[in-house]
């Protein structure tokens, strides 16, 4: 009970959705579920472990292979449901599995991209507004202070990778744009990674 309001666990909550929601939604949710932010402003809500055992104990139900799919697929470092989302369209689109906020060092300071593909040497940021136009984000910068600090953290980075591109959150939503994107930043294509039936 919460408030007077009888409610279901986060766990709970999580299984339920992934078996039901579309697979971009589903997985942001899981994933900022079990997030574990390394600036230590976000707290995980749940675990990995403590979501398969939830799904085990509501066996059998409507949906449990989608929902497990996506509890596996699920992960600790995505950082916003732009990231989830493309990374749901980059496993659709049979690319190779990235490397999630790979370290780089930029002047002395270490930051990390969104996707790092380790065998093409490439990355990918999925860039949303927030990071331009919230106050919160901004951290008391102008938004063209924030973006010469971006333009000197992207220039930094790609001094030291093979490819470098980025995209908003519509190509990040859609499968088709996202994989002429990554097509143009000369990533192989093969196979879907997963299967979310």
């Amino acid at each position: 009970m919460v408030n007077g309001l009888l409610v279901t666990s986060v766990e709970r909550t999580v299984v339920d959705l992934a078996a039901t929601l579309d697979l971009k939604s589903a997985v942001a949710m899981a994933d900022r579920a079990i997030a574990v932010d390394r600036r230590g402003r976000i707290l995980p809500l749940t675990t990995r472990a403590r979501l398969r055992e939830t799904w085990e104990g509501l066996l059998p139900f409507r949906g449990p292979v989608r929902a497990r799919a996506v509890i596996d697929f699920s992960s600790t470092l995505s950082g916003s449901p732009n990231e989830s989302g493309s990374r749901v369209n980059v496993a659709l689109n049979g690319f190779p599995e990235p490397v999630l906020q790979h370290p780089f060092v930029v002047e002395g300071k270490t930051v990390f991209t969104d996707f790092y593909w380790i065998d093409e040497d490439s990355v990918g940021e999925a860039d949303g507004k927030g990071k331009y136009f919230d106050p919160v984000m901004r951290g008391g910068r102008t938004t063209a202070e924030v973006v010469y600090d971006e333009k000197r953290r992207e220039d930094g980075v790609r001094r030291q990778v093979h490819a470098f591109t980025r995209w908003d959150f519509p190509v990040g939503m859609s499968q088709s744009r996202l994989r002429t994107r990554l097509l143009q930043l000369g990533l192989p294509i093969g196979r879907p990674r997963l299967q979310f039936r």
